[in-house]
């Protein structure tokens, strides 16, 4: 599925009425819109009747017309139909309402720009009864006798890869990202000349190992770009899918529904770390990720899936996936940094602040030891507060204090807190030694990349005696 918004020239002879009139001598003089009205119920019924074609693969409105331009609406539910296939068919669009005019610009857009439109279109009474056309435009549809409308949607929605890319031009942009190479032999792949003719399908769907949430959406926006230009995706919509969002408000009709909605375009699914705190247990919400993977195995062929994990997560990836059956899976594994090209890239990212860095910066860095590009850039950010202290606002340089995360589990925290209440001696121990024995245990299950022992408590004890209090500290160290 995929929506447009659609420009063409207006009717030399609206211009040339509009002209007309203004050089008339009439006290009331005919606006352009005025002339524009006399053709809106003949647009409206043309308009009816070409959507009722149940062979119809693209429902098209006319949106405005102004002396400029003249604006069209489109749903395209062919994948097959290019770009030039829409605007031949924009311009006939155009010459079954008796209009001429050739083509300015056709820009994709979201499912909440076309929706907005539609209204628009109602209003300017281009089109009648707005409901409808939501359901002609598959904005809305029955499901289980209830209709589900486009919030009705899981996600947020954009619109990438307006502008065909080469191959050169990406592999540029992955230096200027400093994208792992794994990005880079991929899009090798992708504009790799292919054998055979062209076939629907994709062959492949992505991970992404991510730390930070725009790394993600860069990445997976450079995948659809490239794609998109060698026709492997049709539509370069994005849908940005929050994994924990899905689990909270889960229904299986909705999911379907989102499924169904982004045919032809990509489906970028984020699970964010606190959801996989075990490699067998996704904290409850195992049933979800079976479920959702099942979705994209029922669209393989016609919606592009991207899944976003955290880094350093590799275990707890393979235990979602495990219900992708028979699916090819690329990994695209975040760059790490060593020695010199971590040095390199704090050199580089200190000229985004004008700022010029010295041999304290560059000792930061500890040799052999790998470096995200988040960690360069928090290490870079305690640099750069200690440069803005001691070689610009000197002012500052004794009279701070600087706050650390360690300063604040060291001065408050859940331990703090357990420490101020009276008594409770031996439970204080006993939280103690759970900490010291939780800590050994997150070490050694990153050390060998084993899962930890879950440990369950139980509070007795006489009302009053603080359980509740208790419990929630200890669940918060």
């Amino acid at each position: 599925m995929r929506y447009y918004i659609i420009q063409t020239e207006t009717d030399a002879r609206l211009i040339a009425e509009y002209e007309e009139e203004q050089k008339s001598r009439r006290k009331r003089k005919k606006s352009f819109e005025d002339i524009v009205e006399r053709y809106k119920s003949d647009i409206c019924a043309c308009d009816e009747q070409r959507a009722e074609n149940a062979a119809a693969t693209i429902v098209m409105n006319f949106l405005a017309i102004e002396q400029s331009v003249t604006k069209l609406i489109a749903c395209v539910k062919d994948d097959g139909i290019d770009d030039d296939g829409i605007i031949g068919e924009a311009a006939a669009h155009v010459r079954a309402h008796g209009f001429d005019g050739g083509i300015v610009s056709v820009e994709e857009i979201t499912t909440r720009h076309i929706k907005n439109l539609i209204r628009k279109a109602n209003r300017s009474d281009f089109i009648d009864e707005e409901e409808s056309w939501f359901v002609k435009y598959e904005l809305k549809r029955m499901t289980n006798n209830e209709w589900l409308d486009s919030s009705g949607f899981y996600g947020d929605e954009s619109v990438c890869g307006a502008e065909p890319i080469g191959e050169e031009q990406a592999l540029a942009e992955t230096a200027k990202m400093l994208a792992p190479e794994s990005l880079r032999h991929e899009i090798k792949n992708i504009f790799a000349v292919t054998r055979n003719a062209y076939k629907p399908g994709h062959p492949v769907m992505y991970t992404i190992s991510y730390e930070d949430s725009a790394e993600l959406d860069a990445y997976a926006g450079l995948l659809v770009r490239c794609l998109k230009s060698c026709k492997r995706v049709a539509s370069g919509r994005v849908r940005r899918i929050q994994y924990k969002d899905l689990c909270e408000d889960y229904y299986s009709d909705k999911l379907e529904a989102t499924f169904r909605h982004a045919v032809g375009g990509t489906i970028i699914v984020s699970v964010e770390k606190d959801m996989l705190k075990d490699a067998n247990y996704l904290t409850g919400y195992d049933n979800r990720a079976e479920e959702l993977c099942e979705a994209v195995m029922r669209h393989k062929n016609n919606v592009l899936t991207v899944f976003g994990f955290p880094r350093g997560m590799e275990r707890q990836r393979a235990a979602f996936l495990r219900a992708l059956d028979g699916v090819s899976i690329v990994g695209l594994e975040e760059r790490i940094f060593f020695d010199e090209q971590a040095r390199g890239f704090l050199r580089d990212y200190a000229k985004t602040f004008d700022a010029r860095p010295n041999r304290g910066l560059y000792l930061r860095v500890e040799q052999g030891h790998g470096y995200s590009k988040i960690d360069l850039k928090r290490l870079f950010d305690r640099w750069y507060d200690d440069y803005l202290r001691r070689h610009v606002y000197t002012q500052y340089g004794t009279q701070v204090e600087l706050f650390t995360r360690k300063d604040a589990g060291a001065q408050g925290g859940a331990i703090v807190e357990l420490e101020s209440l009276i008594g409770l001696s031996e439970t204080k121990k006993l939280v103690k030694e759970i900490l010291a024995f939780a800590t050994v245990q997150k070490r050694f299950a990153v050390d060998t990349q084993g899962g930890g022992r879950a440990m369950h408590m139980i509070f007795t004890g006489n009302p009053g005696s603080a359980k509740t209090t208790v419990a929630r500290l200890v669940a918060r160290v």
